[in-house]
């Protein structure tokens, strides 16, 4: 079993010798060189830092935050299963509908409206 700080890194107590290699979300804990990364496909996340380790590739569309904050600092709300793009957790039945009108109206303008009533 393994126990993680806020955001992501093992906590030292649930470290192990286990071959597995997927861990938090599924993604796969590159321990090469001594930098625990892991890695979403688009880029790759340090948990050490609590961020990423390159710039976002969506970052224009979300001028409004840093470019390498994990999940818009929030990873209770939001989750970003691949590293391009934060989604709102809980609304994953209609991400397909929302997410292009958060895209088009830009995220900081959408926070605290109903996506669906736009």
């Amino acid at each position: 079993m393994n126990h993680y700080y806020a955001f992501v890194d093992l906590l030292p107590s649930s470290v192990s010798n286990a071959i597995h290699p997927y861990k938090y979300n599924g993604k796969e804990l590159d321990r090469k060189n001594g930098i625990d990364w892991y890695d979403y496909g688009a880029r790759m996340y340090d948990a050490t830092l609590g961020g990423w380790t390159t710039i976002d590739p969506q970052s224009e569309k979300l001028y409004t935050v840093s470019p390498y904050t994990y999940c818009i600092n929030d990873p209770i709300k939001h989750r970003d299963p691949d590293g391009e793009f934060p989604w709102i957790a809980g609304l994953i039945g209609v991400e397909l509908i929302i997410l292009p009108r958060l895209q088009l109206i830009g995220w900081k303008e959408s926070l605290g409206r109903n996506p669906l009533l736009m």
